[in-house]
């Protein structure tokens, strides 16, 4: 027999292996821990991508949603997220003590001994009992809810990993450490207590991401998802029986697609001003985006740099002041939560997009702005590297290099013409389709 009539062969039983999967699991309870975001809402790419997924899974499962929102939602707004999604109910998750309710201390969770973790939190009494608990988001509040809900009911569980958790590299460890350095010593330089305990709290999360006690969390599930190549490689290629690995997880929806293509139907010419790609955060890179931008418009006194997306009004007043610092205050434009058909357009409209991130599994900016046909210079991270680094329209330089990336843009927005093209993807539907019999096979563990 030849090679091709064994893997036609291998084709046609893994083809009758999903299609029984669908036939005995179809409709099953399905339990969800996630962080999801309000509809008509400007939502960070993790965010965006367990949303999409939720509604993906209710055409297959029943589901039950269990959150920890960043704010108290109101039974309203809890009724809006369960019509929006097609859940069968949404569970919000409340810790008696309020500071385990503040997002920016998630990462103290996994430091809690799980009894009594579970004496510290509310959670709604779930209606129906899963054949599986199914954790969307990796940050380790979602991860330990998840591992108690697995104990309570004595299921089969799934964790999908969005972001490395941890870095196996030293020279990866040491770049974040200095971009959480600058982050605080330009915004937090006019108070020092402010800056002291925001860094005791960065440094204290930063060791137990990197400590044993990650591990022994992630051992609790029986599969773990990596939504790309790239968090496989950031975190060492470990643990390797239950690393289930996607390549990537991540590509446009059809909604996505056919607003982009709306857009440049429309399209008529490049602003004269740049995009930042991230959110206003450390991790993305957003002080040194400020130092490069001062130095490019010196060399174009007339451009400008567009920023994107949520802040808050403290960050807002200490992101302002940093700017009038650097001489930028007519340079730079805060747009704030915009629509997302609006983002699209700013981003078609830019001459580049700047985007010197520290962390990504695979960058949804960076996809949509090559769609749109706007060039990109970021920094050459795993991630990048590994998914944009052959793409027509990207350049990447080292992390952490500014006169670099001032450079590589300058070069860019001085071509005639760039070429711009995306890479080559799955569609969000064959992604879906291979993430929902992933977790049907799950099922089957029990």
């Amino acid at each position: 027999m030849t090679p091709k009539a064994v893997r036609n062969i291998g084709k046609i039983y893994r083809g009758l292996w999903e299609s029984w999967l669908v036939v005995i699991l179809e409709k099953s309870n399905v339990l969800v821990v996630a962080d999801v975001g309000l509809p008509n809402v400007v939502l960070t790419g993790g965010v965006l991508r367990s949303t999409r997924s939720i509604k993906e899974y209710t055409k297959h499962f029943y589901v039950n949603l269990v959150i920890q929102p960043r704010y108290k939602f109101t039974s309203y707004e809890l009724q809006l997220l369960k019509n929006d999604l097609g859940v069968q109910d949404v569970n919000p998750v409340e810790a008696k003590l309020k500071f385990l309710n503040d997002s920016r201390l998630a990462f103290t969770y996994i430091a809690i001994p799980p009894k009594v973790l579970r004496m510290l939190l509310r959670i709604d009494k779930l209606k129906a009992r899963p054949k599986a608990i199914v954790v969307l988001n990796e940050p380790s509040n979602f991860l330990s809810i998840g591992k108690l809900l697995k104990e309570e009911f004595n299921v089969p569980s799934l964790a999908m990993i969005q972001l490395p958790l941890f870095y196996s590299d030293k020279r990866r460890r040491e770049a974040i450490t200095n971009a959480f350095r600058l982050w605080f010593n330009e915004l937090y330089r006019d108070s020092y207590v402010g800056k002291f305990v925001r860094e005791l709290r960065t440094r204290l999360e930063l060791l137990l991401a990197h400590s044993r006690l990650t591990n022994e969390l992630l051992k609790s599930y029986d599969v773990l998802i990596a939504v790309s190549k790239a968090v496989f490689i950031e975190m060492g290629g470990k643990p390797l029986d239950r690393f289930y690995v996607m390549d990537p997880g991540v590509s446009l929806n059809e909604e996505d697609e056919k607003l982009m293509s709306k857009i440049k139907e429309n399209f008529r010419e490049k602003g004269n001003y740049m995009v930042f790609g991230g959110r206003v955060d450390a991790l993305k890179g957003f002080v040194e985006a400020l130092y490069a931008f001062r130095e490019i418009s010196r060399r174009n006194s007339l451009l400008k740099l567009v920023i994107t997306g949520y802040i808050g009004n403290r960050l807002r007043v200490r992101v302002e002041k940093f700017v009038r610092r650097l001489g930028l205050e007519d340079r730079i434009v805060l747009t704030g939560n915009i629509p997302r058909a609006e983002r699209f357009r700013i981003v078609a409209n830019a001459n580049l997009m700047l985007y010197p991130s520290h962390v990504d599994s695979f960058p949804y900016s960076i996809l949509e702005s090559l769609y749109l046909g706007t060039p990109v210079v970021a920094y050459n991270i795993p991630a990048l590297k590994l998914y944009y680094g052959g793409c027509s329209g990207v350049r990447l330089v080292k992390e952490g290099d500014i006169e670099a990336l001032v450079a590589e843009a300058l070069n860019t927005i001085s071509s005639k013409r760039v070429e711009v093209e995306p890479p080559k993807l799955r569609s969000w539907n064959e992604i879906m389709q291979e993430e929902t019999n992933l977790i049907k096979r799950v099922m089957l563990k029990k």
